[in-house]
């Protein structure tokens, strides 16, 4: 059986790189150093099987490596299907919430992912059909009685080839995709865990010694991002009073569904009529490929980190975060998640970030709404309506919603718009607009509730897209416009994460479109400005009401600026080792101006990673009653 198994992995392994590789010479052929990486693989699962006596465990161990590894590289084809990059290693404690994405999972799987999960049918036919088994078991005996040394001399031989490749393809920097296909998943990986372990004997950023310089760098940052004129565009004045905020995420929002028709009705009235009367942050642009991260990075104004999640590994800190902040202004503070409470460790996280009312799905839920994974958006708002009424105001409320998550065909909601069969693009672009238009609809009444009640005239509100929704037409289309671009893949994906960001409240802010680039961590420092409120030191973005222009720095190691399109960030070094002009994507030396702006991206990781943000406990808001003059 252990011969069936070997011939099983390498189809695996063919397949892995069918499926996410990229072609050699213009051949769907595998890199050779990609072929090299797998016959290292395949010989030490030799050698191990090898060691084994008993036949009987032998066989257990080849199956059971068999089924592992392709339910492993079947993650895996459906993660860099549908982000482009590889996942990081800490999702793999995400696989207690698989059967919440189920409805994703089936709709990214294709017909021939199936040859991922053939071992063990394979193995009960193989036992089965005697002259089947008869043959394997000959020639596991012939492939056993290779002498040991044999083996090892071409294992020796293949690491050496393998390794050699390495040294060459590790001055291109290619992608991470790329490069965990030539390393080989499994080595990848295991390399991966070892860095988790061993981080804080190697990784800079995880030094204590650095800690002085990073509070002097926050403290100068903080200085220079006070003296900075702004301008408010208040109606009359600042607030008198403490407004109330009401935050909502929402799931996979493009700004390109704003001025959309079909048939000459709006896919989104009511976005667009909040556009029109509140302050449009036009040059938003997500920085995250993941829901957790675009709430984490939003909350305490920290970068995400490249290779990993907080909401999965750093539940447990205390957070210098906006809930917790506003607080210690005399705000009461609430979340609302459509979710289940252990899904993405939300309930964790949302302790973490200092809230104090927290709801989730299992008290939402009920009846005929658990054919869908989360609660409607027209639930969530109802429910979100009638507890705001009983908060101590001033509050701040924040709720996700979920209609437009992939697939884009929640059950219970209305088609406003026909469905359409095919082409397979067009079919997905028209479920996203129709999941669009049922989230507008659920808006639209939670804006009546509130002006009913009184609270909107009271509020302002904010509203903006965790991340872009991945469809095929847009990922077609703007991975062509980077081709050629090193960084080409990680690229395109900040290029169409520009999202829906809105400010509204009538009683203060008049209509503004503003193009400034900005991104999540720019939310929380914006909020606090309209406040009259002090921005923490370990609050790195900075308010869009700063008159200067931005930049993005995205989680896949890429950022923007008005002029550059930046690749290749090294979080050793915290700079970008690449530029790109905007216009023409000629590879530029990059401007000496990015210097000051990226290592607070240094000073993000090391905050995190040392589980360290100084001054908590003694950083407080200043409790002015006033923002700059307009």
């Amino acid at each position: 059986m252990a011969t069936l198994m070997a011939l099983v992995q390498g189809l695996f392994w063919w397949y892995l790189w069918s499926a996410v590789g990229a072609p050699l010479v213009g051949m769907d052929f595998p890199h050779p150093q990609y072929l090299v990486g797998c016959v290292v693989v395949f010989l030490l699962h030799v050698l191990v099987l090898r060691s084994i006596k008993s036949p009987r465990l032998r066989e257990g161990l080849a199956v059971g490596w068999s089924v592992a590894l392709g339910v492993g590289l079947y993650a895996l084809v459906l993660f860099v299907r549908f982000y482009e990059t590889p996942p990081s290693i800490d999702l793999i404690l995400f696989g207690g919430n698989v059967w919440e994405i189920r409805e994703s999972i089936l709709t990214l799987s294709h017909f021939t992912d199936a040859c991922l999960v053939l071992p063990f049918p394979i193995w009960i036919l193989g036992k089965g059909i005697r002259p089947v088994r008869d043959r394997l078991i000959r020639a596991d005996g012939f492939f056993l009685q290779i002498p040991f040394r044999r083996y090892f001399l071409f294992l020796l031989i293949s690491a050496m080839v393998w390794g050699h490749g390495l040294n060459e393809l590790a001055p291109r920097e290619l992608d991470p995709r790329t490069w965990m296909l030539v390393t080989n998943p499994v080595f990848f990986y295991g390399w991966q865990g070892l860095k988790h372990v061993g981080r804080p004997l190697w990784d800079p950023a995880m030094d204590p010694g650095n800690r002085p310089a990073i509070i002097d760098g926050l403290q100068a940052w903080a200085e220079e991002r006070r003296r900075c004129p702004r301008r408010f565009p208040w109606r009359t004045s600042p607030p008198a009073i403490r407004p109330n905020l009401i935050i909502i995420q929402v799931e996979s929002l493009l700004a390109e569904v704003l001025g959309v028709r079909i048939g000459g009705t709006a896919v989104a009235p009511t976005l667009e009529w909040l556009a029109s009367e509140g302050v449009l942050l036009a040059g938003f642009h997500s920085q995250v490929i993941a829901t957790a991260d675009s709430e984490f990075c939003f909350l305490t104004s920290l970068f995400p980190l490249p290779d990993e999640y907080p909401h999965l590994t750093r539940s447990r800190l205390e957070y210098q975060a906006l809930p917790k902040l506003l607080q210690q202004c005399g705000y009461s503070t609430y979340y609302l998640n459509q979710g289940r409470s252990s899904f993405w460790n939300a309930q964790k996280m949302a302790a973490a970030l200092g809230f104090q009312k927290t709801r989730f799905g299992e008290t939402i839920i009920d009846g005929k709404e658990r054919g869908f994974r989360w609660a409607l958006d027209d639930r969530l708002f109802d429910e979100m309506a009638r507890d705001i009424q009983h908060l101590p105001e001033p509050f701040c409320a924040m709720t996700l919603t979920a209609n437009t998550h992939h697939p884009f065909n929640p059950e219970g909601i209305d088609h406003r718009f026909s469905p359409i069969a095919s082409p397979p693009a067009e079919a997905e672009v028209r479920r996203y607009l129709n999941a669009v238009r049922s989230f507008d609809d659920a808006v639209q009444v939670f804006l009546e509730n509130l002006r009913h009640q009184g609270l909107l005239d009271r509020s302002i509100l904010l509203l903006y897209g965790d991340h872009p929704a991945i469809l095929e037409k847009n990922t077609t289309r703007f991975k062509a416009a980077f081709a050629g671009v090193t960084e080409g893949d990680q690229l395109a994906r900040l290029a169409m994460s520009n999202v829906v960001c809105i400010l509204y409240g009538p009683t203060w802010l008049e209509p503004m479109v503003s193009r400034k680039l900005c991104s999540q961590v720019d939310l929380a420092p914006t909020l606090l400005d309209l406040l009259g409120l002090d921005t923490p030191p370990t609050m790195l973005g900075e308010s869009v009401f700063i008159e200067r222009s931005g930049w993005v720095a995205h989680k896949v190691n890429v950022g923007m600026t008005p002029d550059y399109w930046l690749g290749g960030f090294s979080e050793r070094e915290a700079r970008y080792r690449r530029a790109y002009a905007s216009g023409t994507l000629r590879l530029v030396d990059p401007p000496a101006e990015l210097a000051s702006m990226t290592q607070r991206l240094g000073w993000s990781a090391a905050m995190i990673r040392q589980e360290w943000f100084p001054g908590e406990g003694e950083t407080r808001l200043k409790d002015g009653s006033s923002a700059p003059a307009k």
